[in-house]
């Protein structure tokens, strides 16, 4: 039995099916993840490294390079970056989507265990998803004392709790890759001792590690005695508070002795030359909230987590700390950077524009139909349809964003011309005396193969986008999956909801078309226009023509994401070169915090509901986060960052903007980055300080930022060994240095494992404050006696880079910038390779490269994979019109009309353009794609119509003239009820609307104007050889089928 006779027969059963259908809709709607957009991270590991007190030359030399070393040729990997700073370093590991990554890390995994030996006190490189040091992280929190508490660092106080407490909360929340501890001052047993005591006891530094080290259990194995197996264990470990107690020698009549040498009288205690106790390490970051000292946490998320569901599980985490241990120690934790409050915004308004747009659709209707039986059956095909989408999205395990959202807000008005089609038809057969059940059944089956073909162009436009790999793949499958599957349902909808409901929507008779006098003026008017030969020739050249000439005079330049920004700013600045965290903080913070209270307080305007102020050692960097309470006045925020907050500090490179909503792997989307690299840091660092100073000048108001600094920032005291001094004292370099780092950053002598955590211990001298002061301090020699370090070394003063980077195994200097936001991306890569490129290149070393990342390498990739892609989509639809008319002819006629609806798209994006800037970014592109699916329908109607009266006899003028008058309501219909659901995408204002306004613009603008047009287009093009005698039968499709559309 056919679909639509089962319908009419069962009536109740199709409307509970609509109803299951409606509810599962609402269901896969509630249950569906919220996200911005879709997911567009690639997959990324993180190896970090750490190696105490090491030169960023040192731990590059030592670890990132033989982790470069072991990763290359990784299957799947795209790019490889590695950062070597203080101490600190990782390399980041980026993969193409799709990547299996639980092989990939037992890969990694399995190649870091080949590396060859690490120095003593360095870390284990360790392993995480996602990348822990590009782009924002996914959440952060600040602790703070709460009023009442006294405590002035809660990073020294309270680091036991964040870490055995607070850390492992955050942990298990689900989509967390790693919990960074940003404010934390990790424990340290601390043995601190006066160089110029133990050289006088004739102890060095090494030996004194040396027996620290010691104390430690170790296991000598098994041992049978009788019928008992024994475990025979040295233990040595000793509690710290009874360190002290470990002799390091023996003294006697003024003399002290090697413990292996011959014995004195007394023996001398390690608490007699030092000073043994668990303390903190030195702050490497300070944070402050409003005014208050804080401890800085962020999160870290995996490359497939959901961002709403991970802050969901954060905020349930910081409510069960808030309320448990945090408030037993008076502290609070804030979350002080939530991007899924501004996604849910975004997301809101979106779906409030899809809501406004289904009942604008549906009053345009009712301004034709005025039948409200007729109209409410017709109405309910948008819901269903829609809700077909929705199920598909849930079952595809895809997430509700903007750009799903886009999708279905496009169909809305779409979706409903099958309905009108069958509609339509049912009640011609009405008119023409059938019963009802037999008008129902005829006037549906005549139009289902007509309407299949249609739907089936529609939805074959979309299979490129299907098929796109990439960020461009990844941001369009979402908008082709909604807009393919509601076309689809509406079919289907259109073939069973509206035949079971017809018997209800007719019974009060038949609504005339109080309009019928339109639909004939406009026909009357497309045949004057287009009588004569000369006129229609002047038609077709004009419209094709022109329409390619405006597209490609007034086509704006192409950018790869639209401008998005939040109501966030950030303030980001440079420590001085070479200066320290401590003194910043005693310096420069309280005058940062003075200028920012008043307008945090509202003695000031604009007023600041809230600010976070805070200072990292490692990449000598800080940021000031601030938001106005009334968002409005955000830009107000952004230069009083530039002008006041940030101004005049000292030494001090600062800069302010807008937050994004849009990103790519963390980066901000319209970021284009220089790579500069090759083995010569100086002539990098050159090259880079031009660029630096000529982008500003080809692009007003940008502020480009290297990475690394520019400069050798941090100065370094260089200690040249004395070989033949060194030699004759009995020593060696390994011994000499090794007391170097005890005298300065500390010695690591082992670890220390107290049942519960695990302590480096550190054997560090007295502090020195001056050059002179280190080449003063002794050190005990073999053959002769104290030394000092002057006398065993040469030192220098000099300056060394505080950070180094590197990519794909080279190194490399980045100088990163944001065009405005009046500004493509395009034309300000232009303006890069024509004002400034020759000016680096012409100070750039021979062995050195020039590239272009970031946005300005993923905009070229985009799009010649989007021009790829309408030109495929291109080939398909001819190819399938081809197949529906029998008749290439008729398929060039109808794809004709494309050229006039991509102007109609240009028009309206650039009569956008006069109310904000709008760039022909690659959402908006993906809009004259959509367009081709749907300005050929009437075009496809009128050929259709056409041929076949033709082919009953009927005069090619004549043809023409009814195709137009029976086919103007449906086209007009279907236009306006699809521009009416779009028109609140284009016209209503909120957070996110630049992210789909241009692509909304795009099919609206096409519409309106492909319509409009082709009204005249396609009769001058039918009426092409009009004095011959009438054509044979150029489509398959039997007359009384195509005069039953109904269009």
């Amino acid at each position: 039995m056919r679909l639509e006779k089962f319908s009419i027969g069962n009536p109740a059963a199709v409307i509970a099916a609509a109803l299951l259908v409606l509810l599962f809709g609402w269901i896969a709607m509630a249950r569906l993840p919220i996200q911005l957009l879709p997911d567009t991270q690639q997959p990324q590991l993180f190896i970090q490294v750490g190696w105490r007190e090491a030169a960023p030359s040192e731990l590059e030399e030592a670890l990132i390079e033989p982790i470069e070393e072991a990763m290359r040729g990784l299957p799947g990997m795209k790019e490889m970056r590695a950062n070597a700073g203080r101490g600190f370093g990782g390399v980041a590991l980026t993969f193409g989507i799709g990547t299996d990554m639980t092989r990939v890390m037992l890969d990694v995994v399995s190649r870091l265990n080949t590396l060859p030996s690490l120095p003593p006190d360095a870390d284990e490189p360790r392993v995480f998803a996602g990348d822990n040091w590009q782009g924002a992280n996914a959440a952060s929190m600040l602790v703070r004392p709460l009023p009442g508490n006294p405590v002035t660092d809660p990073a020294s106080v309270y680091q036991k709790l964040m870490e055995e407490v607070v850390e492992p909360r955050l942990a298990r929340v689900p989509g967390v890759s790693r919990v960074n501890l940003e404010g934390g001052r990790p424990r340290e047993v601390r043995v601190s001792f006066d160089p110029h005591r133990l050289a006088a006891l004739g102890l060095t530094p090494s030996r004194l590690a040396e027996l620290v080290a010691g104390a430690r259990d170790v296991s000598a194995g098994f041992a049978n005695v009788g019928r008992r197996q024994f475990t025979v264990r040295f233990t040595g470990k000793e509690p710290v508070s009874q360190l002290g107690e470990l002799i390091v020698g023996w003294s006697g009549g003024g003399k002290t002795t090697d413990p292996l040498g011959s014995q004195g009288e007394r023996p001398l205690y390690l608490r007699e030359v030092a000073d043994i106790q668990i303390a903190y390490q030195d702050a490497r970051a300070f944070t402050y909230r409003n005014g208050v000292p804080g401890y800085y946490i962020t999160v870290n998320r995996t490359s497939e987590s959901n961002i709403v569901g991970l802050l969901d599980g954060i905020k349930e985490a910081i409510a069960e700390l808030n309320a448990g241990p945090l408030a037993q120690e008076k502290l609070v934790m804030d979350l002080s950077w939530d991007a899924s409050v501004y996604v849910r915004r975004a997301v809101g308004f979106v779906q409030e524009s899809l809501i406004i747009g289904i009942l604008l659709a549906v009053g345009g209707l009712w301004y034709f139909l005025r039948g409200p039986r007729a109209l409410l059956v017709l109405a309910a095909t948008i819901p269903l349809s829609l809700a077909f989408a929705v199920i598909t999205l849930h079952a595809l395990e895809r997430t509700l964003n903007v750009i799903s959202l886009a999708g279905l807000a496009f169909s809305t008005g779409i979706v409903i011309d099958a309905a009108l089609i069958v509609q339509g038809n049912i009640l011609r057969y009405v008119q023409e005396g059938k019963n009802a059940w037999d008008a129902t059944l005829d006037g549906a089956r005549e139009v289902i193969p007509a309407l299949f073909a249609s739907m089936l162009t529609s939805v074959a436009i979309f299979l490129p986008v299907l098929f796109m790999e990439g960020l461009e793949g990844q941001l369009f499958k979402d908008l082709a999956i909604t807009m393919s599957v509601s076309h689809a349902a509406s079919l289907l909808v259109a073939m069973t909801v509206i035949p079971a409901a017809n018997r209800w929507a007719l019974a009060r008779g038949i609504p005339a078309d109080s309009h019928g006098h339109w639909w004939q003026a406009m026909a009357r008017l497309a045949m004057r226009a287009t009588e004569a030969p000369a006129a229609r020739a002047a038609w077709i050249v004009a419209l094709v023509v022109g329409a390619t000439a405006f597209t490609l005079l007034m086509r704006p330049k192409p950018d790869y994401l639209p401008v998005a920004p939040t109501e966030n700013v950030w303030g980001n600045f440079r420590l001085p070169p070479g200066g320290n965290l401590a003194t910043f903080q005693r310096e420069v913070a309280p005058v940062v915090i003075a200028r920012l209270q008043p307008y945090y307080e509202g003695q000031k305007e604009p007023a600041i509901k809230y600010y976070n102020f805070s200072a990292f050692a490692g990449g000598g960097q800080g940021v000031v986060v601030a938001y106005a309470r009334d968002p409005e006045k955000t830009q107000e925020v952004v230069k009083l960052l530039k002008e006041e907050i940030l101004a005049g500090l000292p030494d001090t490179a600062a800069f302010a903007n807008r937050g994004s909503l849009l990103s790519v792997d963390g980066n901000n989307a319209r970021e284009i980055r220089l790579w500069l690299q090759g083995p010569e840091l100086e002539g990098l660092m050159a090259a880079a300080k031009v660029a630096e100073q000529e982008i500003p000048k080809a692009i007003p108001d940008t502020f480009p930022q290297p990475y690394p600094p520019l400069e050798f920032s941090q100065p370094e005291l260089q200690l040249k060994p004395d070989e033949w001094r060194i030699s004759r004292a009995g020593l060696d370099r390994n011994t000499v240095s090794r007391s170097l780092r005890a005298y300065t950053g500390g010695l690591w002598a082992g670890e220390y494992f107290d049942g519960n955590e695990r302590l480096d211990i550190i054997l560090k001298g007295s502090e020195w404050t001056s050059p002179e002061q280190l080449a003063e301090l002794p050190l005990m020699t073999p053959q002769a006696g104290i030394q000092t370090v002057g006398e065993l070394t040469r030192i220098q003063t000099t300056v060394g880079p505080s950070e180094l980077a590197r990519i794909n195994g080279r190194r490399t200097i980045t100088v990163g910038f944001e065009p405005p936001e009046d500004m493509s991306l395009d034309e300000a890569i232009e303006r890069i390779r024509e004002q400034v490129e020759p000016k680096v290149r012409a100070v750039l070393p021979d062995n050195a490269q020039l590239s272009y990342a970031g946005s300005a390498n993923d905009l070229q990739e985009a799009l010649k994979a989007m021009a790829n892609n309408f030109a495929l989509a291109l080939l398909i639809l001819f190819a399938l019109m081809a197949a529906l008319f029998r008749s290439v002819w008729d398929s060039l006629l109808v794809m004709l009309v494309i050229p006039v609806s991509t102007a109609g798209g240009i028009a309206a994006l650039r009569l956008l353009g006069l109310f904000s800037f709008q760039a022909l970014d690659l959402l908006t592109m993906i809009g004259f794609i959509i367009l081709l699916g749907l300005v050929v329908n009437a075009a496809i109607l009128l050929v259709d119509q056409t041929r076949a009266r033709e082919h009953a006899g009927m005069a090619r003028r004549d043809a023409v003239q009814q195709a137009l008058e029976t086919r103007a309501r449906p086209i007009v219909l279907s236009t306006l009820t699809a521009v009416l659901g779009m028109l609140p995408l284009i016209v209503m204002p909120g957070l996110g609307s630049a992210v789909y306004r241009g692509l909304a613009a795009v099919v609206a603008g096409g519409m309106v104007i492909g319509t409009l047009f082709t009204w005249f287009l396609m009769p001058a093009l039918l009426r092409i050889g009009e004095a011959r005698k009438p054509a044979a039968r150029l489509a398959s499709t039997p007359v009384s089928e195509l005069e039953a559309q109904g269009r």
